[in-house]
């Protein structure tokens, strides 16, 4: 069967699975089930009147988009978008020291298509980006534990253009065209608090599956069904495209965009728990995920005859199929008070590979944040993670022939460590300054050209800011 059957056959399972399945919507997103992570607040801030300031901020920039905001509300159009900036430096370990920067922006509407053409439930979304700036991997040696913006070249991409549809008094929420990897498989809004590592979708997972990055999209189909007593099930069929990894599309729409540019699909699917501040005192989450992938992909050891690549040559043996599943959970675990969403949540979460030559076979974390560490501070976060990752075998082998052919008689780590501690410090709503440690144990050195058993840690701080235009300008959401 050729790629193009295998693809049109996933798009049509794609809407297929729109109209059975879907899920609950993330607390703080927009009506949408796949607004992107990097678009979407951890928490929505606490109410800041038009005039003045209340607890726990510095200044006010709502007044200045409120007006506009409200006047293209009342037109069925939504601002959205957001920037994240960061400059760190590698201070200890890695491969090379020195201090880099990276920022990434987005922007783009959200369109209300009752009031505009009058389709109850209807909306259409459209964002784009730019991510620009250096790398993270060449300093760390370390590309699974990636810093918050990951996604690949510095390029201008599009985000999403997509168009969602409620039903059925909006439990069920569909949405196809082109879409990220969202909010609604394997990830929390908790982890969009780290810089490293764990926004939007765990290394452990994101670097298995076929489907893009969040900060770019494929054609795809993804669909949530709310059920009775908090839980909830998403399924979707995301095209898997390599030509999304060059820079800018290779303009927009462009080739990337047929079908025959594609290995597969990968179909994710999740079932859960979850609460909320408005149903839960203490609100909490639960789910069990899974995906297969049908695409394509280069084996990380073997060439087409077999035989270890790297000692013997040869192009990369083509494996077919690879297949994961998840379990994450959250609780918050005390609040000071019930008159604000103060309070420490802990979270966990394990990856696991369970078909396929992966470069990962498993992945797990730990962590916490907590919300108004301090009473004068209700806004700001302080956040700890620790997470340890599994490297395959394949992977591993791979390596270590790499340095058994330049005389180096050792092995390297089967598993790569990596804990972050962070600060949000909230300056107006919308807007935070996030200084941070990173530390890295065993970096894993995947694409280095040299790998050494030397290179044994990774030591980064620095700072970033952030800012979400909705919250920060006063704009309105859709949905809210």
């Amino acid at each position: 069967m050729n790629m193009h059957k295998v693809c049109c056959k996933a798009v049509i399972a794609a809407a297929s699975l729109c109209f059975g399945f879907a899920a609950e919507a993330q607390e703080g997103s927009d009506i949408g089930t796949n607004a992107s992570p990097l678009t979407q607040p951890p928490t929505q801030d606490l109410p800041l009147p038009n005039e003045g300031l209340s607890r726990g901020y510095f200044f006010n920039l709502r007044p200045l988009g409120e007006d506009i905001g409200r006047k293209l509300a009342d037109q069925g159009i939504y601002l959205t978008g957001r920037t994240f900036n960061e400059g760190f430096a590698n201070v200890s370990g890695g491969i090379k020291r020195g201090a880099l920067y990276e920022g990434f922006t987005a922007f783009g509407v959200d369109l209300d298509m009752n009031r505009i053409a009058g389709i109850n439930g209807g909306s259409l979304h459209l964002l784009f980006n730019d991510l620009n700036g250096q790398s993270f991997q060449p300093y760390s040696g370390s590309a699974f534990a990636n810093n918050k913006v990951f996604s690949l070249s510095a390029a201008a991409r599009l985000n999403e253009l997509s168009y969602e549809q409620l039903l059925f008094d909006d439990q069920l929420d569909i949405r196809v065209g082109r879409v990220p990897v969202g909010t609604e498989f394997d990830t929390s809004e908790l982890y969009c608090e780290f810089v490293t590592g764990l926004c939007a979708v765990p290394s452990g997972y994101a670097f298995t599956k076929g489907s893009p990055s969040y900060l770019t999209a494929s054609t795809a189909g993804v669909a949530q069904l709310k059920l009775p007593y908090s839980l909830y099930f998403n399924a979707g069929v995301y095209e898997d495209e390599p030509l999304l990894a060059t820079q800018h599309h290779n303009d927009w729409p462009g080739e990337d965009w047929a079908f025959d540019k594609a290995r597969g699909a990968t179909i994710p699917v999740q079932f859960g728990y979850r609460t909320t501040f408005a149903t839960d005192p203490y609100p909490r989450a639960f789910d069990i995920g899974g995906f297969y992938d049908t695409g394509d992909y280069s084996d990380p050891v073997l060439n087409t005859t077999g035989e270890n690549r790297v000692r013997f040559g040869g192009m990369a043996k083509v494996d077919h199929g690879k297949s994961g599943v998840w379990l994450q959970a959250q609780q918050l675990v005390f609040r000071p008070d019930r008159t604000s969403e103060r309070g420490v949540t802990l979270f966990a979460a394990a990856n696991f590979t369970t078909s396929g030559q992966t470069n990962i076979s498993d992945a797990f974390f730990v962590g916490a944040s907590i919300r108004g560490p301090f009473e004068s501070r209700p806004n700001d976060t302080l956040n700890f993670v620790v997470q340890n990752i599994g490297l395959s075998n394949a992977f591993s082998a791979n390596l270590d022939a790499n340095l058994a052919l330049r005389g180096i008689h050792q092995t390297l780590s089967r598993t790569e460590t990596y804990v972050e501690v962070n600060y949000g410090l909230a300056l107006t709503p919308g807007i935070t300054f996030k200084p941070f440690f990173t530390y890295i144990l065993d970096p894993d050195q995947f694409g280095v050209a040299k790998p050494t058993p030397t290179n044994t840690h990774a030591v980064f701080v620095g700072a970033a800011i952030s800012a979400f235009f909705p919250e920060s300008l006063g704009l309105p959401r859709l949905g809210k």
